[in-house]
């Protein structure tokens, strides 16, 4: 039977580690990703007597049996979901924000080039031999065609912005499901037996933390305390993080659209479970940015379609008839820069024969002719001093060297390609 001076000893020391792990709670109540921890008390029972003795049911005192962790799996699941949600709307917000000052600057937007345009055309309705107003709705539909222009430059500037903050945001998802991976390599060392140190579990929440700000995820932990991290809400989705393996996420950018995989099993595999979070908020803005250029280059051909049919109606001042006012086609040819021979090009291409299209023109020295590629490879026109596609002529003379390249693109119908067509009042 132990005296009562080893029972109070024994409280004193099983209080003294609980008052320990109160002062670490309070040293602590800032730390990034700590939670608090709670000291749990139990008896030290007496041993068994004999069989004919009465068991001594005082026993020896107190211990500390366990210092825990202040977690919930619920609750922690709740606030990843908050907190994901509002990384997206964040993200997206400011997004949004950069698009609307681009479209809506403080000075000079597309609205007022517009409206000064037709002022322009007005006066010439009022007096139509008054050359002085012809000069000035000149410039003023030179300075059209640039704010269309200048408008679908830097949309496409905000869009390659945003591209690129994708890019960034996947590769900083890929470095923590990483680390992620190597914590719970650590964890699963350590913690075999289900109790792993509360520091590394701190470890590992915090990360998860971390990555639930790129994306939506579910959690489901093991006894061993490593984590299984799968995209989306319903734990359905493909697997982020699984016991010390972890995938890598990737995209891909195609008319506006943005696509994410996810590596599994050797492959890649198209995923549409990132519905929250930092990167969820910038495909949102991607996307809506690619919207808004289509929006733009939709008005860009009303306006061209309408005041060319008009003008392609009148007459000149010495009764000629007269063509297009408006272009929105544009055909850009470069050679590349590890090219050897000397060469030169010429581009003929009748009006309203311009399609999308974007070609590599190879040359090959043993056959003397020049190959026309799309992009995946497939040869699409060939020629010895001229390659015709789709009604564009591109004209080669000079020496070519073995595998000179020129890179032919062609645009139709778009904002940023827009052309006053008249020179002369």
């Amino acid at each position: 039977m132990a005296g009562l001076y080893d029972i109070g000893s024994s409280g004193i020391q099983a209080y003294r580690k609980a008052l320990s792990v109160t002062g670490q709670n309070i040293a602590n109540l800032n730390t990034e990703g700590y939670r608090r921890r709670e000291a749990s008390m139990e008896e030290i029972s007496a041993t068994q007597g004999g069989i004919l003795s009465v068991s001594d049911q005082v026993g020896l005192g107190v211990r500390v049996s366990d210092i825990s962790r202040a977690f919930d799996g619920f609750i922690a699941a709740r606030a990843r979901d908050s907190q994901s949600d509002f990384s997206r709307a964040d993200t997206y917000k400011d997004a949004l924000n950069t698009l609307e000052s681009v479209l809506l600057p403080e000075d000079y937007d597309l609205t007022f080039s517009i409206n000064t345009f037709f002022n322009g055309i007005s006066s010439i309705a009022q007096a139509p031999g008054d050359l002085a107003g012809r000069v000035v709705a000149l410039e003023q539909g030179k300075a059209l065609a640039s704010a269309f222009a200048a408008l679908a430059g830097s949309l496409d500037a905000l869009q390659t912005s945003i591209e690129s903050g994708i890019e960034s945001a996947i590769s900083s998802l890929n470095i923590e499901t990483q680390g992620l991976a190597n914590i719970q390599a650590t964890l699963i060392s350590a913690g075999g037996s289900g109790n792993a140190a509360n520091s590394l579990l701190d470890q590992r929440d915090k990360s998860i933390s971390s990555i639930a700000e790129f994306v939506g995820l579910s959690a489901d932990y093991q006894t061993r305390g490593d984590a299984t991290l799968s995209l989306g809400s319903t734990g359905s989705g493909p697997i982020l993080v699984e016991s010390k393996n972890a995938a890598a996420l990737s995209a891909s950018f195609e008319e506006g659209k943005v696509n994410i995989y996810a590596s599994g099993g050797g492959s890649l595999r198209p995923t549409k479970q990132i519905t929250s979070g930092i990167i969820a908020g910038l495909v949102a803005a991607y996307e809506a940015i690619g919207q808004t250029t289509r929006d733009l280059d939709g008005l860009a051909r009303t306006v061209m379609g309408d005041l060319n049919t008009v003008h392609r109606s009148g007459l000149t001042l010495n009764g000629l008839r007269v063509g297009d006012m408006f272009s929105l086609d544009a055909i850009d040819v470069h050679q590349s820069t590890s090219n050897l021979g000397s060469i030169a090009t010429s581009i003929s291409a009748p009006a309203g024969v311009v399609s999308d299209a974007t070609l590599t023109l190879t040359y090959d020295k043993a056959n003397n002719i020049w190959n026309a590629a799309k992009p995946d490879g497939t040869i699409v026109a060939s020629g010895t001093s001229s390659v015709e596609f789709q009604g564009v002529t591109l004209a080669i003379s000079g020496a070519a060297a073995d595998g000179d390249e020129i890179s032919l693109s062609m645009s139709q119908g778009k904002a940023a390609n827009m052309k006053f067509l008249l020179s002369k009042a």
